[in-house]
C-alpha cells in the first residue's frame, strides 16, 4: 500500500526531535505500510510508514510514525 504524506513532526510531548528528522519536516514524500507498532515501540498502536521516495535524504530516518504524517487529499 503506497501513500503520499506531508511530514508533520510532533512537538511538545517531551521527545527530542533529531536533526536527521528535522530536515524532512513539512515536506511531502511517498511511503509504504511498514507495521503496526506494539507496546515495545515508541508509539504503540500507530503505523510505522517506510519511505520509498527517491527524494528522501539518505541520512533521514527510514520510517516515520503515523502520528507524524498528514495524509494529502486524493
Amino acid at each position: 500500500m503506497k501513500k503520499t504524506f506531508r511530514v508533520r513532526i510532533r512537538r511538545g510531548d517531551g521527545r527530542q526531535v533529531r536533526a536527521s528528522a528535522e530536515q524532512v519536516d513539512g515536506k511531502v514524500f511517498t511511503f509504504t505500510f511498514g507495521w503496526i507498532m506494539d507496546h515495545t515501540d515508541g508509539y504503540p498502536g500507530e503505523v510505522a510508514w517506510l519511505v520509498i521516495d527517491p527524494a528522501w535524504p539518505p541520512d533521514a530516518p527510514l520510517w516515520i510514525a503515523s502520528g507524524d504524517l498528514e495524509e494529502l487529499e486524493k
